[in-house]
């Protein structure tokens, strides 16, 4: 079942950024800057299996090319998650992707509550979050210009869930490593 998840970086090549953001200002937002050197970390879930699929964590381990010690390490999990954006059924939950269908962070994850909802309007709506991977190692030779490549290896953690129908059903775990690169 493992064999029929997939999960990628959208785009496949992050770009990264030299110069730092800054924190938003606003009453209602929480966003604190991101330090450079950073990149914006979107994904996708392509959950081919006939069960949910329930991503609870990714790790990330970040490296620039031809530099051995340099790595840093990033956890992406529900604690990062504001308590409207958790899903109620499992807040456990980083993504909770349905059987034979695609999930993007940018379009499916989060949510909030609508205070003012009508019959029109359904009263949660999903919004998307980005991830920002900041302070990331910089090489000992860098010289502050664009062009450092960072290796960027992602492992993967859920389950699969399972209709039970006993107390000595399985839960189908997930872990997977996967790899990719910066631009």
């Amino acid at each position: 079942m493992a064999d029929k998840v997939s999960i990628a970086p959208t785009p496949d090549n992050p770009k990264i950024v030299l110069k730092d953001l800054p924190p938003d200002e606003s009453e209602d937002s929480d966003f604190d800057g991101a330090k450079a050197p950073w990149f914006l970390f979107d994904f996708e879930i392509a959950n081919g299996s006939k069960q949910n699929f329930v991503l609870l964590r990714i790790s990330l381990s970040t490296n620039p090319i031809g530099e051995a010690n340099t790595v840093s390490q990033i956890i992406l999990d529900s604690t990062q998650l504001d308590e409207d954006q958790q899903d109620p059924a499992n807040p456990l939950a980083l993504a909770i992707v349905e059987p034979e269908s695609k999930w993007q962070s940018s379009v499916n994850a989060g949510r909030f509550v609508d205070p003012n909802p009508n019959d029109d309007d359904p009263s949660v709506v999903r919004q998307g979050i980005f991830w920002y991977i900041d302070g990331l190692p910089q090489p000992a030779n860098s010289t502050g210009a664009q062009g450092t490549v960072y290796e960027v290896n992602m492992l993967a953690e859920g389950y699969f869930e399972t209709e039970a129908e006993s107390e000595d059903d399985e839960i189908v775990l997930f872990e997977r490593n996967y790899r990719f690169f910066t631009e």
